[in-house]
């Protein structure tokens, strides 16, 4: 009966947000990959991701203990990230690029997220492209797909964060974002990967067989 209770609740806190945000433009998504993320907000203009908002919801049921090692799940994904109370105190500790959100009658910006930096969040290095270039071989038959990557990597890697969240209204990739894409899953490029030169870190979102733009 507690567990009932407790869904419950969370369902009704989870509604208030949805009617606060909707009204903005945002797409919004519940529980997604394996529930590690509560609620989601999504913007997009023009088959683009324009932005990125996770909210950890912490009811007066949850407890704190496991908040900052959730924190950083949604830190690894998003362009902003909340954490969303009622009536409790809001942690010591609490990385100070985390929002804060009160619900009780009513929704409440108490702190704005701030905005998480690319150079935090992207996946290949300074390093990595320079070692590439050097260490090219039989990449530099493919150097135009090379260049495309680089300048493109950051937009395929959010439409494929939001397509692997937003599973029932996904983005299409474009041509180009499509030869990136077949860069990446290419034998060239996994060689590359395995002797190092190509750093990929997508949080829990995986580029290889399988995945919804094959």
């Amino acid at each position: 009966m507690a567990k009932y209770d407790w869904h419950s609740h969370e369902a009704r806190i989870e509604q208030k947000l949805r009617s606060y945000f909707e009204p903005n433009g945002y797409r919004i998504a519940t529980h997604r990959f394996f529930d590690s993320f509560d609620l989601i907000l999504a913007k997009t203009d023009g088959g683009e991701v324009s932005e990125l908002i996770g909210i950890e919801i912490k009811s007066d049921k949850d407890r704190m203990k496991r908040l900052n090692e959730q924190l950083i799940s949604y830190i690894n994904i998003f362009d902003k990230v909340y954490i969303a109370i009622e009536n409790k105190c809001v942690p010591e500790n609490l990385p100070s690029i985390v929002g804060i959100i009160r619900f009780n009658d009513t929704i409440k910006i108490e702190k704005e997220a701030g905005t998480l930096s690319l150079p935090a969040r992207t996946f290949i290095t300074e390093a990595a492209i320079q070692r590439t270039i050097k260490l090219s071989g039989g990449i530099k038959r493919r150097s135009n797909e090379l260049i495309l990557y680089i300048e493109q990597i950051e937009r395929v890697k959010r439409k494929l964060i939001y397509n692997t969240l937003f599973y029932d209204e996904t983005l299409p990739f474009t041509s180009t974002e499509k030869v990136v894409i077949d860069f990446i899953i290419g034998s060239t490029a996994n060689d590359l990967k395995k002797r190092g030169m190509f750093i990929y870190e997508f949080g829990d979102v995986i580029i290889g067989k399988g995945n919804q733009f094959e």
